[in-house]
């Protein structure tokens, strides 16, 4: 995955390595972030996906978190729904629709009826987020 370069006799740590260690961020994240479809990837949603699959922000869906997850998922103003009939107990759904309300002002609203637990969570989402754009290449 590019983390480390072996010339025959010596090993080094590569930039990747370097911002995948300093980033606390998981080798199979960066694996994931390094395969060859993500290279080209060009559209915001796509990424934001990759992003809520990888691990670094595990977040447990609650019992109180599947109504404001469908809510947040059924209104029409967000930018990238999930499509289909989606199982909201899925994590990397819940990072997804939460980084959205953060991303856009018209769904205010919601951000306004996280309970602290899930702005805790949203927070934790956010910041791991940006850890792992960090080891993009």
């Amino acid at each position: 995955s590019g983390i480390i370069e072996y010339d025959g006799s010596d090993i080094r740590i590569t930039k990747l390595g370097h911002a995948m260690a300093r980033n606390f961020i998981k080798f199979k994240s960066v694996k994931d972030l390094s395969k060859s479809t993500l290279k080209n990837v060009v559209e915001m949603s796509d990424l934001l996906r990759v992003i809520c699959q990888c691990t670094e922000a595990v977040n447990e869906i609650r019992s109180g978190d599947k109504t404001l997850l469908h809510k947040i998922a059924s209104d029409p103003r967000l930018a990238f729904p999930i499509a289909g009939k989606s199982n909201y107990w899925e994590s990397w759904k819940k990072r997804f629709l939460l980084i959205q309300i953060s991303l856009q002002s018209e769904l205010v609203e919601f951000e306004e009826k996280l309970t602290p637990i899930q702005r805790s969570d949203q927070q934790s989402i956010l910041e791991s987020s940006i850890r792992v754009v960090k080891c993009k290449k």
